[in-house]
């Protein structure tokens, strides 16, 4: 998966509220995914959008720059949030700028902590997260509620004791309910993970990949958290 750290754009102007095309406010005010997507404006009027996946609503900050954000992993909907981002940067490739933080990267382990290999370890040789000294080892999570180490155990306990994601296995699961309109199984949310993370389809894949560490768009730095000295 190639990965990119910075980019850096010219921004151009925005139509003058004088156009018939929308103004800077009401724009501001209707922004989010699916109305960039439904839009019939041309790419010189699509407004700018840095997209992170940690706030849950989306805000302006000028006439010329505005920020859309995505919740990944704390809310419903959050990969069909991250494959809209994806299809909105390829089809708006200046106007779209993509970043990369801590949970869509974190997504990144469960393509080796759920492998064959990692799961024939022994469970006693596995530590518990080393910045969470109340988190409980994974043998411990097993034993204390009676549960084999499968799979979906290893992914229900990463996501609540090392991913921060604690109700996001039960988000994922709504989600496919209402794309697949039936009952869905823990394997099945199991394999949606795996695939949104391996497949060269999967819209996590397709964020990390068109996605940035940082992007100076005119003469702004946008990244995700802060940038140290």
């Amino acid at each position: 998966m190639r990965h990119r750290t910075l980019a850096q754009h010219r921004v151009p102007p925005i139509p003058s509220a004088s156009d018939t095309s929308p103004t800077s406010k009401e724009t501001s005010n209707s922004l989010n995914h699916s109305s960039i997507e439904a839009t019939s404006w041309t790419e010189s009027m699509i407004p700018t959008i840095v997209t992170t996946h940690t706030s849950k609503y989306p805000f302006a900050t000028d006439a010329t720059s505005s920020t859309a954000a995505t919740p990944l992993t704390r809310a419903p909907a959050t990969f069909v949030s991250a494959g809209r981002s994806s299809r909105s940067k390829k089809r708006y490739p200046d106007r779209v700028f993509l970043l990369v933080g801590n949970r869509d990267l974190n997504k990144v382990r469960l393509t080796s902590e759920l492998s064959a290999s990692d799961m024939a370890r022994d469970v006693r040789d596995i530590p518990p997260p080393h910045w969470d000294p109340n988190a409980p080892t994974l043998e411990h999570y097993l034993t204390s509620s009676g549960l084999e180490n499968t799979r979906v155990n290893r992914l229900k306990y990463m996501l609540l004791h090392t991913l921060g994601s604690p109700d996001t296995f039960e988000f994922r699961r709504e989600e496919l309910t209402l794309l697949t309109s039936r009952a869905v199984t823990d394997e099945d949310v199991l394999d949606s993970f795996l695939h949104e993370i391996e497949h060269p389809d999967g819209s996590l894949r397709q964020y990390l990949s068109h996605a940035d560490v940082a992007a100076v768009v005119g003469n702004t730095l946008f990244v995700h958290g802060a940038v140290d000295r």
